[in-house]
């Protein structure tokens, strides 16, 4: 990972986004246990944004035929705000990217996988 000269010395933010069942989250565990060691300091942390619409109540309905928040765009985007622009060292999972302002990561990884099997 190289870093933006425009972060001032703030670790990268990283996006980890695809489909359910690609490995998202095990990718996710994997680099927050192994990039603090390369950078040397407090290192990343690991934000799983469905758990957070859940928790912080991101979301103005509820599916009730799959059991689902259907989050709110703007509403995640102004709870994420503060801690993608100022802190760094983001590392977000979630199975959606088209609504995140670029700024917000140096990183983006897409998942994928052969689901024709």
């Amino acid at each position: 990972i190289m870093q933006n000269p425009e972060m001032n010395n703030k670790l990268p933010n990283i996006l980890i986004t695809g489909t359910p069942g690609v490995g998202k989250t095990s990718l996710c565990s994997l680099l927050e246990s192994q990039l603090p060691e390369d950078y040397g300091i407090n290192g990343f942390k690991y934000v799983k944004l469905a758990e957070l619409i859940r928790s912080e109540k991101l979301y103005k309905n509820w599916n009730e035929q799959f059991d689902v928040p259907e989050f709110d765009e703007d509403m995640v985007c102004d709870y994420l705000e503060p801690m993608m622009s100022q802190e760094g060292g983001i590392i977000l999972e979630f199975h959606s990217c088209d609504f995140f302002p670029e700024r917000w990561f140096q990183l983006v990884v897409l998942l994928r996988c052969n689901n024709t099997q």
